[in-house]
């Protein structure tokens, strides 16, 4: 969890979605353990977990009464060098967590739905 000072002018620097978040949650996985498919050999597990996680993170925070918002927009390895993150430890995603500023709504496009039959197949 990054809240300091130091640390969110840091992270700031790095992601322009940061948004001067008062606490922002860079959230990781440890590619050393994530599962790994015995079919095709990827290790996307980790990224599934965390997102995840996430999702639950965005969920109580917003039961909280707090804003919140899901950024992928970082160079991973700048930001694991910046905090020192083991080698092991992949950097997911940052989850921005405050008091949304009054007047604010998500884009308008968060409302819009689409039809079940314009992203799955059915067979």
């Amino acid at each position: 969890m990054l809240k300091s000072e130091e640390a969110i002018a840091k992270i700031n620097k790095l992601s322009r979605c940061a948004y001067e978040a008062p606490v922002v949650f860079l959230v990781c996985y440890n590619r050393s353990k994530a599962w790994v498919s015995p079919f095709d050999a990827t290790d996307s597990s980790g990224v599934m977990d965390t997102s995840i996680v996430g999702t639950h993170m965005m969920l109580e925070a917003t039961a909280q009464g707090l804003g919140s918002c899901w950024v992928k927009f970082f160079n991973p390895q700048e930001v694991a060098a910046a905090f020192d993150i083991p080698d092991n430890l992949t950097p997911s995603f940052l989850l921005d967590v405050g008091y949304p500023l009054k007047g604010t709504a998500p884009n308008k496009m968060h409302f819009e739905r689409r039809a079940v039959k314009d992203f799955a197949v059915y067979r």
